[in-house]
């Protein structure tokens, strides 16, 4: 968005850009590659493994610290967002607050002798919301904001805050703008763990997805943003969103998921990028800006 209101950008990318050198039009994949045992247990690509060597772990004082050798995030352009299982959760009113809430139930200085400095931000949750709900159009989020907001409220942990604090004052402001498409299709073993939860009287809910939904055929990002600007609400709203959503963003179109299962640890089995992950949606905007944007892949700071 800096780069579409005419800053000059640079994106500092820890990976290497492995897709550089393929084609236009190139098919982004192989089967081959999706493999659970031979890539996910075996490991044979040792270069997608590490997280870079000044990232480093001990597991005590004693012990010398050397890099995590567990995980893949940032070893390819566009970081974990490739390899990732697309949960799309956005902050609740009160994780805005938090130094007032801890004030008020008198935990502040139990805070500060842990050594954690809390600070509210300065902003509001309701000046941050219209930019949430395009951040969601951008990303295709899907999701019930209605079954999520009833299961916060029923939880023990919300209704004990309830009773002590003021979060009654936020209770009625939690997100209740549509998601961009409806929530993900629950499979077989999510529906055996509903049924469970709620036979012991619990309420679980479906968390969103950054994920174009299997029922939507394509996923086109500037009519979703359009959308979301024309729901804008009572906010003033920065001159910046008063454009037209063609001069916002591209009109790349997206596939729909596909449900092939791979999401964790794999690339996005859909050709044109079902799931959300920024080297297909916002860095794929910022090679179109090149005259004010920069993208510069392994990069360390």
């Amino acid at each position: 968005m800096l780069a579409r209101a005419g800053y000059s950008v640079v994106v500092l990318e820890q990976g290497a850009d492995w897709a550089e050198a393929l084609p236009e039009g190139e098919k982004q994949f192989d089967q081959v590659f999706h493999d659970e045992y031979r890539f996910g247990l075996e490991k044979p690509l040792p270069v997608r493994r590490p997280r870079g060597d000044y990232s480093t772990f001990r597991k005590d004082d004693k012990s010398v610290a050397k890099p995590f050798e567990g995980g893949w995030t940032a070893t390819d352009m566009g970081g974990g967002s490739l390899l990732w299982g697309c949960w799309g959760i956005r902050p609740l009113p009160v994780d805005l607050r938090l130094q007032s809430l801890f004030k008020e139930l008198g935990q502040s200085d139990k805070i500060s002798e842990w050594g954690y400095s809390v600070a509210d931000w300065p902003i509001s949750y309701n000046e941050l919301e219209p930019v949430l709900n395009i951040a969601e159009a951008i990303l295709s989020v899907g999701g019930d904001h209605q079954g999520i907001n009833k299961s916060i409220k029923e939880s023990p942990w919300f209704k004990a805050f309830s009773a002590e604090t003021s979060m009654n004052t936020w209770r009625n402001t939690l997100p209740s703008t549509p998601f961009p498409s409806k929530e993900y299709p629950q499979r077989p073993i999510g529906s055996f763990f509903f049924k469970a939860m709620n036979a012991i009287g619990m309420n679980p809910t479906m968390i969103p997805s950054a994920m174009v939904n299997p029922d939507i055929k394509e996923y086109c990002t500037q009519d979703m943003i359009d959308k979301m600007i024309k729901n804008w609400g009572d906010n003033p709203k920065p001159e910046f969103w008063n454009q037209s959503p063609k001069e916002i963003w591209s009109d790349t179109v997206r596939d729909a998921c596909n449900i092939c299962g791979f999401c964790g640890e794999y690339v996005c089995w859909g050709s044109r990028q079902p799931k959300y992950g920024t080297l297909s949606t916002t860095l794929h905007e910022l090679r179109n800006l090149r005259e004010v944007a920069e993208i510069r892949p392994d990069s360390k700071v």
